[in-house]
């Protein structure tokens, strides 16, 4: 046997051992505490139990009503259709392909910006300079200009 075979061997041989040491040494100290143990095993086995029970009359009213749901509905290949209260039958299928369907929107209006002279006012008083106000309202800088002065003249802009 080769020395590295050795001590891999012996690596293990004490692997195992601390191991079952480590096992016996817990199963010794549990004896004493076993029953309460087995009653907590026992809660857990009725908890797991009455889950599963949840589940089962869960999935069975689930099911129940899946199979309600679809007792109106006819499907031939890729036609689906239901049939309403009234005997009326409505084609889900093309409900279906029309709410993929874009519609068309007309072209946006151009609409003409109005620009009065107190909204360049009111602009220039929250602190605009009459280069933004001029690129804000579409106005030329020397009528900005024009009504600033006017306004004032005027005592409006102090």
């Amino acid at each position: 046997m080769q020395p590295m075979q050795r001590l891999t061997l012996i690596a293990l041989a004490f692997v195992v051992s601390l191991g079952a040491a480590i096992g016996i040494f817990l199963y010794v100290s549990l004896i004493p505490h076993i029953e309460l143990i087995g009653w907590i095993v026992a809660a857990l086995v009725v908890l797991g139990l009455g889950c599963t029970g949840a589940l089962m009359v869960n999935f069975t009213l689930h099911k129940i009503g899946h199979w309600r749901i679809h007792t109106n509905v006819v499907a031939v290949g890729e036609v689906v259709a239901v049939r309403n209260e009234d005997g009326t039958w409505t084609h889900l299928s093309a409900q279906h392909v029309a709410a993929g369907v874009p519609r068309m929107l007309p072209p946006p209006k151009d609409e003409e910006l109005i620009v009065d002279d107190s909204t360049v006012i009111e602009l220039y008083q929250h602190g605009s300079t009459l280069e933004s106000i001029m690129s804000a309202t579409g106005l030329k800088y020397n009528k900005v200009q024009r009504i600033v002065a006017e306004a004032k003249k005027k005592g409006v802009i102090g």
